[in-house]
């Protein structure tokens, strides 16, 4: 399948305008108050606690996404890339719990490399199925390579969290934008649904992780943060779902 290269135009401007925008903005730094979470309380142990146990539902998807895609999917790029993305999914598990237990610069280096993995492999995912199999093949080193740069950037470049900041941004607006503008043979009413689900999952996850404390004092139980990875990994639930409505076979030429 070959992209037509007009459509392609509105996608490189959305990832010049948002380099541009960072680039302008200087350097971004990681609050210090981004590591104070509402809910410190400790059981059995284990500071904040619900902050990590929270977690635990992306190692239960990573796994089954993983095993999933083995028993599904033909071996091939498709395979390779939804492999890639649910054990980032499931490393996540141990990155955010780890971090949470210490919440601090060096421990957050855990949180966000095993994410971005995941983030650039659902990229891929996305460009391989709009653009053809050539785009994804070329996009998959190169996106991942990206993401676990710009972590290694922030930890050891002087902490400039604007190459995150794209690699985080970009992918998401960039990938609905692609869906609405390349139309493909696999698409169907339910597999885009449950991608949209997906999205939505991800926003209340980030307005969550923003209202994490308004959160903590209306409930009195459970934190913006804690609910935020319970969203995040229901996200990762849909696009488990959507992978299993594809068909068992090659998705692109």
């Amino acid at each position: 399948m070959r992209a037509p290269l007009a459509r392609l135009v509105p996608i490189c401007a959305l990832g010049i305008l948002i380099a541009i925008g960072l680039t302008l903005n200087g350097v971004i730094e990681q609050d210090p108050a981004y590591h104070n979470f509402a809910d410190q309380r400790g059981y059995f142990g284990l500071p904040r606690f619900f902050d990590v146990i929270s977690n635990v539902p992306f190692l239960v998807v990573g796994l089954l996404g993983m095993w999933a895609a083995q028993k599904r999917l033909v071996p091939g790029p498709r395979r390779i890339y939804w492999l890639t993305f649910f054990t980032g999914v499931a490393l996540v598990a141990f990155g955010s719990g780890y971090y949470h237990v210490e919440p601090n610069n060096g421990t957050l280096v855990w949180d966000r490399l095993p994410m971005t993995i995941a983030f650039m492999a659902l990229f891929t995912l996305i460009i391989d199925e709009r653009l053809g199999l050539r785009a994804g093949k070329v996009a998959f080193p190169n996106l991942v390579g990206l993401g676990l740069t710009s972590v290694l950037v922030w930890h050891f470049g002087g902490g400039d969290l604007r190459l995150y900041g794209f690699v985080q941004f970009f992918p998401l607006l960039a990938m609905p934008l692609m869906i609405w503008l390349f139309p493909t043979s696999i698409e169907t009413r339910g597999r885009m649904r449950v991608f949209g689900f997906a999205m939505v999952a991800y926003g209340a996850a980030k307005v969550l992780e923003a209202t994490d404390e308004q959160v903590f004092d209306t409930l009195g139980w459970l934190s913006g943060h804690s609910l935020k990875h319970l969203a995040a990994a229901a996200a990762t639930w849909f696009l488990y779902r959507m992978m299993c409505l594809e068909p068992e076979g090659p998705a692109s030429v």
